[in-house]
Order: C-alpha cells, then structure tokens, then sequence
C-alpha cells in the first residue's frame, strides 16, 4: 500500500487517526483509518463530536450502489456496495494520499466493498474539504475504472450519521422554498423512511434545537432512520442521505458537492439559503 503523506499536526484528540482543520466557527476531522471520511465536527475548540463514527459504515461518508455481487452484510444478500470508510467486518481503509492546511484537507483512496469485504482497486474515491467561514464545503469524486454495467440505483450523497442525541429530523417540503415556509420537524423511526427536500437541505437537531445540516444543491428527496436509543445502546445513531439515482457505469467519473453547517434549524437554514442564491447569481 502506498504510504499516507500527511503535511500538518494532528488536531487535540488523542487518537492519532485523526486530522482536525478548524476555523472560528468550526472543526472538522477526517478519520486516516477511514478512507478520510469526516469523523468529527463540532464548534471551535469543542470536544462534543457531532458526527457519529461507532463503525466504518457510519461518519459523513461516499457511498455508492450497484449490482448484486454475492456478497453478504452480516449473512443478508447485498450488492456492490463501494464506500469510503471500510467495511460491514471493521476492515479499515487507510488513504493513499493525504494533502491538508490550515483550512482544507484533500484525501484520495481507493473504495472498500461494504458486504463483499474486499478493497477496489479499480474504484478511486477523493475528497476535498475545505472551510468557508461559517460552512463546511466537501467536493467528492468517484471514478470507476472496471466492466461491470451497472443498474441504475438510489445513491446516498453522502451518507451521514450524527450522533443519536439529534434526533429531531428538520426539512423543508413545501412548495414555496427559500421563501421562509414553515419547515417541519419529526422523529424518523426504523427501517428507513423517504422525505422530499425541496429546499434540498436536512439537518438533525437535539431538544435544544442545535445540531448539523447538509445541503446538496442536486439532490431533491432523502432516505432517513433512527436507529436504536442513546440511553441503552453505544451503536445508536441518527442518519440521512440526500439521493440521486444514476447508475455507476465503466470509465465513469461522478462528481457533487454537500455543505455542512451547525447551529440552530434557522441558522442551518440560513447558511444554505445565502448558499442558493450565490448559485444562483453566479
């Protein structure tokens, strides 16, 4: 494997995987053991992580469909399933090149096959974080250099998982966005449920109604659950995904861009609408 280049110190955590970047508003830290997924995020300085990192599937990760390839997630049939952080057995995927500064960090790996448990190689998986002011801009990029054609699939872009004290689902699906409509808030149960997103964000927020947002300008419904409780199970989670559907094919290369912000719903919300209509000025 090649050797992972890393140009900077590690940030205050104590485990050495971690990369943190931060600003006055936020920090964010990639996981080196996890394909650079983005494991931590939180406010200047602070110490309470936000995402959810229990096991290589979760984090605010790539993660793409396709056909079925005999592989089993804990004896169930899946399909071929490449994904950032490692695999459904704790398999880890470890970058081959890490490039960062004071306020971006650029990752490039190859893709691990969550139920096959195998790595890659003919799939490249990067990232490009990069923080801007108060948001978190993360450019991804698959390329896929094998044969196999495909099927057309939902595709998570990204995976996102908080940690389970955010459990209050906040979006808007009306049909008058960016005008200030009421936005609603709910408890998405188990298995996962589907939700439109018209102003094409979402965000989970606790009962003090701070959490994380994530805004992907393309995407335009999401898939969600909550999964176990904070109380009595460390593997709880709360998890969303904004969805395109398109189907991964030889010689492709699929490209998108998310935001990440913290705050109260209206501030999320806020962020992503000076977002939208910069898009749209531009």
């Amino acid at each position: 494997m090649l050797a992972v280049l890393v140009a900077s110190v590690l940030g205050q955590s104590t485990d050495p995987s971690y990369l943190f970047i931060q600003d006055k508003y936020v920090r964010v830290g990639v996981k080196l053991d996890s394909g650079a997924a983005i494991a931590w995020i939180s406010g200047e300085n602070s110490e309470k992580n936000l995402v959810n990192d229990f096991d290589h599937g979760r984090m605010i990760q790539q993660s793409y469909y396709g056909a079925p390839d005999g592989s089993l997630w804990n004896d169930k049939p899946w399909v071929w399933n490449p994904v950032q952080g490692g695999d459904w057995r704790g398999d880890t995927n470890e970058p081959l090149e890490i490039r960062d500064s004071k306020t971006s960090i650029y990752s490039r790996c190859y893709a691990r096959n969550w139920g096959g448990c195998n790595m890659l190689d003919d799939v490249i998986l990067e990232q490009w974080v990069s923080l801007e002011g108060e948001v978190v801009h993360v450019h991804y990029a698959l390329t896929y250099n094998g044969r196999a054609q495909n099927p057309l699939h939902d595709q998570e872009m990204p995976a996102v998982f908080l940690q389970p004290n955010f459990d209050w689902l906040v979006i808007y699906q009306g049909d008058k966005p960016w005008t200030g409509d009421k936005i609603t808030k709910n408890k998405p149960g188990f298995p996962n449920e589907s939700r439109e997103m018209t102003e094409h964000w979402a965000a989970y927020v606790d009962s003090t109604d701070f959490g994380l947002g994530v805004y992907q300008p393309s995407a335009k419904e999401l898939t969600c659950y909550r999964a176990g409780s904070s109380e009595t199970d460390p593997s709880a989670c709360s998890y969303f995904a904004p969805l395109e559907n398109f189907a991964v094919l030889p010689r492709k290369t699929v490209t998108y861009d998310a935001y990440i912000a913290i705050g109260t719903s209206q501030e999320i919300r806020k962020q992503f609408y000076r977002l939208a209509h910069k898009k749209w000025r531009d």
